[in-house]
C-alpha cells in the first residue's frame, strides 16, 4: 500500500510538472494548485504534508509561476522560455569557474546572478561549503527542504534565513540544533512548545 501511494503521489507531481507547458490544461492544473495550496494544505498536519510528495511539490511551487500560467499560451511561452534560458545558463555556469567557486566559498553566491540564486543544484553547492550562504539563495530556494537540511546540518544558525515554513519543520530545527544549539533562538514560537526541541532551550 505504501508503495503504491509513493507511486501516485511520483505520478501525480510529474503530471503538475508536465501541464505546466500545455495551454488551458496548465490553467486548470494551476487553479487546483492555487486552491490546494491556499485552502486545504493550511489545515493539514505537516507531519502529514511531509509523507506526500505531491503536497510538498506544491508546498515549494513558485506562487507567481502557478499564476503566470492561469493566462493560457502566454503564460505557457513565458515560462517555457523562462525555464529554458535558465536551464542553458545554469548548464554554462555549471562547467566555469564560478562553479567551482562556490565549492571553495559558498557565500560567493551573494555576487551570483539570480538564475544561480534560484538553482537547487548550485545553492546546495555553496550551503555545503557555508551555510549562511542561505541568506543569497531565492526565495523560492528558502522554502526548498533538501537545500535547507543541507545548509543547517552545516551551520546550525542559516536556519534564520529559511522560510517560515521550514522554521517550523521539525526535521529541520532539530537538524540544526545539532550543529549548533545556538540556532534555538531563530526556531518558530510555537515549535519551542515540542518537548524535544524545548530540551535545547538556553539555561539563562
Amino acid at each position: 500500500m505504501m508503495e503504491i501511494n509513493k507511486i501516485i503521489n511520483k505520478g501525480f507531481t510529474s503530471l503538475d510538472k508536465v501541464a505546466d507547458y500545455i495551454p488551458v490544461i496548465s490553467t486548470l492544473s494551476n487553479l487546483t494548485d492555487l486552491f490546494i495550496k491556499s485552502v486545504i494544505l493550511p489545515h493539514v498536519k505537516q507531519e502529514r504534508i511531509e509523507k506526500q510528495r505531491y503536497f510538498v511539490h506544491l508546498q515549494e511551487k513558485d506562487l507567481s509561476r502557478s499564476i503566470k500560467l492561469l493566462v493560457p499560451v502566454i503564460g505557457n511561452l513565458f515560462i517555457a522560455l523562462k525555464d529554458l534560458s535558465k536551464n542553458i545558463y545554469i548548464k554554462k555556469y555549471s562547467d566555469g569557474h564560478e562553479y567551482r567557486q562556490l565549492g571553495i566559498d559558498g557565500c560567493a553566491l551573494r555576487i551570483a546572478p539570480q538564475y544561480v540564486k534560484d538553482s537547487t543544484k548550485l545553492v546546495t553547492v555553496a550551503v555545503r561549503n557555508n551555510g549562511l550562504a542561505l541568506q543569497y539563495a531565492s526565495k523560492r530556494i528558502q522554502n526548498k527542504k533538501s537545500v535547507v537540511l543541507e545548509a543547517v546540518s552545516k551551520t546550525g544558525e542559516a536556519i534564520q534565513f529559511a522560510s517560515p515554513r521550514l522554521r517550523r519543520d521539525k526535521d529541520v530545527a532539530l537538524k540544526a540544533l545539532k550543529n549548533n544549539p545556538k540556532a534555538y533562538e531563530y526556531i518558530d514560537e510555537e515549535l519551542k512548545k515540542d518537548p524535544d526541541i524545548k530540551m535545547y532551550q538556553p539555561l539563562n
